[in-house]
C-alpha cells in the first residue's frame, strides 16, 4: 500500500473515533435533549462527510 493510503485511512479512522467519542461524551453531560440531538447529529454528518471524502481521496490515490 502507498503511504499517502495508509496516512489517510490512519487518519480518518483517528477521526471517527474522537468524534464519536466527544460526541457520546457531549451527549451523556447535557441529558440528551432534543436541541443537542440536533446538534449532535448535524456535527456527525459534517464528520461522516469529511471522512468519506479522505477516504475517497485515499481510494484514489492507491
Amino acid at each position: 500500500m502507498r503511504p499517502i493510503k495508509v496516512f489517510a485511512r490512519t487518519l480518518a479512522t483517528a477521526l471517527l473515533v474522537a468524534v464519536s467519542f466527544l460526541v457520546f461524551l457531549g451527549v451523556a453531560a447535557i441529558g440528551g435533549s432534543a436541541r443537542t440531538r440536533a446538534v449532535t447529529d448535524g456535527l456527525a454528518r459534517a464528520f461522516r462527510a469529511v471522512l468519506s471524502r479522505l477516504s475517497f481521496l485515499a481510494d484514489r490515490a492507491g
